[in-house]
């Protein structure tokens, strides 16, 4: 994330509940189990978006949202740590870093 100098982490796997392992050599995750289709996870300027193709479809809206979804956390994350506030009023900086977040996951999603 170029310009509030962060670092993201996307990682997609078959099964993260096979996977577990690997992915914990390389990042950091705050859970047992990857149960689920998607997580986000930050440790200081590193975040973190890991689906779990396992719980996804590629052609299914489920997974585009969930996308969006771990991107609404890393989006949070990401602003919490720069120190910019959300704010309903003037939500263009989150809503671009957002889109930004999406769109690179999505490519890789779409690529693996």
């Amino acid at each position: 994330m170029p310009i509030y100098h962060q670092i993201l982490h996307i990682a997609i796997c078959d099964d993260a509940e096979k996977e577990i392992n690997e992915v914990r050599k390389k990042f950091y995750a705050n859970v047992d189990k990857f149960e689920f289709a998607g997580y986000a996870e930050a440790e200081g300027k590193h975040h973190l978006i890991l689906l779990n193709k396992k719980h996804l479809r590629y052609d299914q809206p489920f997974a585009i949202s969930t996308i969006a979804h771990e991107a609404f956390h890393i989006t949070n994350f990401v602003m919490k740590r720069v120190g910019i506030k959300p704010d309903v009023n003037n939500d263009e900086a989150q809503a671009y870093l957002l889109s930004w977040i999406v769109e690179e996951v999505y490519k890789q999603y779409k690529n693996k």
